[in-house]
């Protein structure tokens, strides 16, 4: 069983300025480039990744899903943190599978934890990924 990468979305688009500084300009084509870099880091170590976004996709009563680029992408509901989405698969996941959740929100590290989950900060996992390859590519 391939391990679980598991993302807190918006915080790593925002930890610093690989994708801060264009998603004023592009959040769509921001949020997609993660998407890419993480299907590429994914492919390289054989993970399963899914990323959690806070309410986007219209911030509507459902969550929200997509798969882009081999990526799993996951909305919360509007008004909902992506950290009760992250949280709520902590605890469905299944027994023995490895997991790694990347984050800088201590309650999301703290359940991760709990959950036996190797936690990552948003900037290890950006040293993981690798070099910045270039801006979103707009649409």
């Amino acid at each position: 069983m391939a391990a679980h990468l598991i993302v807190d979305g918006h915080n790593v688009i925002f930890c610093g300025d690989r994708y801060a500084d264009a998603y004023g300009k592009n959040p769509q084509g921001t949020r997609e480039k993660l998407m890419r870099d993480l299907a590429a880091f994914g492919a390289r170590k054989g993970y399963r990744v899914t990323v959690a976004f806070d309410s986007g996709k219209g911030g509507g009563f459902s969550r929200g899903h997509e798969e882009m680029h081999g990526v799993s992408a996951r909305y919360s509901r509007g008004g909902e943190p992506a950290d009760a989405v992250i949280e709520e698969m902590l605890q469905t996941m299944p027994r023995g599978e490895a997991v790694f959740v990347a984050s800088n929100d201590r309650g999301v590290q703290a359940s991760a934890r709990a959950a036996k989950a190797q936690v990552w900060t948003a900037e290890q996992l950006l040293s993981k990924i690798g070099p910045n390859r270039g801006a979103p590519k707009p649409f």
